[in-house]
């Protein structure tokens, strides 16, 4: 009777354990990936940062630098407050406070 209970628990505990390494594999893949885009973006914002610079130092400006101009500064204050609110959102996940969900402003 001691044996097929110590087999049972055995083979719970194996079951959980592959459970909670399958729950751990999965969260790293999750990281990864944000940390791929994380640094996607950087590099993204850098660029338009670089433009942003380049055009604001050229003293002939045509419309056409003026309007990409314009779009490129309007497109990084959408990225910041997306950031902001996934910055807020996760710290509300962490210490599970979180509302229900409601759309990103960047969805509306």
């Amino acid at each position: 009777m001691a044996e097929t209970v110590l087999s049972m628990a055995r083979s719970m505990l194996g079951s959980a354990i592959s459970k909670a390494s399958a729950a751990a594999g999965e969260e790293m893949s999750l990281l990864m990936g944000v940390q791929k885009e994380i640094w996607f973006m950087n590099d993204e914002l850098r660029t338009m940062q670089a433009f942003l610079i380049a055009a604001e130092a050229m003293k002939k400006k045509d419309l056409l630098l003026k309007v990409w101009a314009e779009q490129v500064r309007g497109l990084s204050y959408d990225i910041e407050d997306c950031l902001d609110e996934f910055m807020a959102r996760s710290a509300c996940i962490e210490a599970n406070e979180c509302a229900p969900c409601e759309p990103a402003t960047w969805q509306k």
